[in-house]
């Protein structure tokens, strides 16, 4: 019996935890889409990611880059990274972050790939010649957008930044005068293994320039970019495009996000051939999103709770979003056999009663 009891009151604690309460306070309901931005993670196993792991404030930058660009360009609100490291530790820490400061998503990042190549090219005859050395940066980011309200990553993509610059040294060897006095010398010409030389002799006086080609100068050098400086630029460049897409994807990752919101929409006028919602940002609609718009004949209520289990309707128009604020949408209508239904007396007495839905198509 005893044993039983334990079973029940575990699986009661199982039940309680799967069922918890993830909701958003009412306090932190806005149009924009909460977020916050996680520490960024090395997953790239180059030698050049391998010394960047020694000092993780790089890394740390990555994130706050991404941040304070989301929260410039004002397609979101963006919580302080500070504020839920102390509680982010891993995914079960993820419904305490969203109820205590409303974070809706939080994104988590990884470098994948940091390399620097380098390609020399170039020389010349007798070690006289120009030499360019171009080296390229290539870096990769991934990023994974997760719903703290369930812990499913909504969404994962990948970017990438590459910079280059190249470096040309234009080389001579380095030549040795020498004169040498020989009163026996003869017009001739001597050469030497070590070197080569061009004799000129007169008055018993001989003249020898060396050409040493393990020994040049450069006598002209131009280089646009460090190494340092590069991978920042390829970082930024990488950094830049995931903005630009999370910015880009702003109302479908509210549409996904609050899709527990997706309830029907009540049709509350018509113009021309327009409708409008009762639905807007704040439960999930976008631009581009098709519903289906029905009458409502028929409705049965459970006599003991008195909750409506069960509606029948008739199908009148299909319409697409085209115009969205918050808590409102206009909607074209885009079939064209039952739109005009929507216009006769009936239908608008419907409307007035709270009896014309519009449901999502999925």
């Amino acid at each position: 019996m005893s044993a039983a009891k334990t079973a029940n009151a575990k699986d009661k604690k199982n039940s309680s935890n799967i069922h918890k309460d993830c909701s958003i306070p009412a306090q932190f309901s806005s149009p924009k889409l909460r977020i916050a931005v996680a520490d960024f993670t090395i997953t790239a196993t180059s030698l050049n990611s391998r010394s960047l792991s020694s000092n993780p404030e790089e890394i740390t930058r990555i994130a706050d880059i991404i941040a304070s660009r989301l929260a410039k360009d004002s397609n979101f609100i963006v919580i302080e990274r500070t504020q839920i490291e102390p509680i982010y530790k891993s995914k079960t820490q993820l419904c305490k972050i969203r109820k205590k400061f409303g974070v809706e998503a939080i994104l988590i990042g990884s470098l994948t790939q940091f390399d620097i190549n380098k390609r020399t090219s170039g020389g010349g005859f007798l070690g006289f010649g120009k030499t360019t050395t171009n080296t390229n940066a290539a870096v990769e980011l991934n990023i994974r957008i997760i719903n703290t309200g369930t812990g499913e990553i909504i969404d994962s993509f990948t970017e990438n930044g590459s910079a280059n610059f190249s470096e040309s040294n234009l080389e001579i060897p380095r030549i040795n005068v020498g004169v040498v006095n020989n009163s026996n010398y003869t017009n001739t010409v001597t050469t030497s293994n070590n070197y080569l030389d061009d004799i000129y002799a007169k008055n018993g006086t001989e003249f020898r320039l060396s050409i040493n080609t393990n020994q040049k100068e450069k006598v002209s050098h131009s280089s646009t970019e460090n190494e340092g400086s590069l991978m920042t630029s390829a970082t930024k460049a990488a950094i830049y495009k995931i903005v630009e897409k999370i910015n880009t994807n702003s109302d479908s990752f509210a549409s996904v996000l609050r899709r527990f919101d997706y309830t029907n929409s009540l049709v509350v006028g018509t113009f021309g051939n327009y409708i409008v919602l009762n639905r807007g940002k704040l439960n999930g609609y976008r631009n581009g999103m098709r519903l289906k718009v029905e009458e409502v004949t028929k409705t049965f209520v459970d006599p003991r709770t008195k909750e409506v289990i069960r509606i029948l309707t008739l199908p009148i128009a299909r319409i697409e979003i085209i115009s969205i604020d918050d808590k409102s949408s206009i909607a074209k209508i885009i079939s064209a056999k039952t739109s005009s239904i929507l216009f006769s007396e009936e239908i608008k007495q419907q409307i007035e009663e709270g009896n014309i839905i519009a449901k999502p198509i999925d």
